[in-house]
């Protein structure tokens, strides 16, 4: 009985709604909003007139809350294990979809440095992720660079 009311208080106030909208048409006409615009408008007024109940409530965010799923919980590793762990360890880490922000910040301090000040920058999980991929392209340089060293001074000995 309760969910009724409030559903018919949440079509009520659409409908408000959309008569200050109505009324705002004129406003557009009055001060020379172009054909384009008056046409447009005219369509958005059109559409949200024909939405259903269930689209209205999903418009004034009263939807019902859609079940989150829970990311699968990867037991965080010791430090001296991501210390360890080889390049091609770390990309399929980080590739993982369950993977949490927790784990991503810890494989980007312990394993390569990353201050805590420089993550707080990385706010969303898919620049951290390209942080860590970049870090993993740099090292694999470094590691190039290295053996091309190390080889062309076993050369000249």
């Amino acid at each position: 009985m309760i969910e009724i009311n409030q559903q018919d208080r949440s079509i009520e106030a659409y409908r408000k709604v959309l008569k200050i909208l109505e009324s705002n048409l004129k406003t557009i006409e009055l001060s020379g909003g172009g054909v384009e615009v008056l046409t447009s408008y005219k369509r958005l007024l059109a559409y949200l007139r024909t939405r259903s109940p269930e689209k209205i409530k999903e418009i004034l965010g009263q939807h019902p809350k859609t079940q989150r799923l829970e990311p699968e919980k990867i037991p965080l590793p010791p430090d001296e294990e991501i210390r360890s762990m080889n390049v091609e360890r770390v990309r399929q880490l980080i590739s993982k979809e369950g993977i949490s922000r927790k784990h991503l910040e810890q494989i980007a301090t312990v394993r390569f440095g990353v201050t805590k000040g420089a993550l707080s920058t990385l706010r969303a999980r898919r620049p951290l992720i390209e942080k860590i991929q970049s870090m993993i392209s740099n090292e694999s340089t470094h590691e190039s660079i290295v053996r091309v060293a190390g080889s062309t001074t076993s050369e000249n000995k």
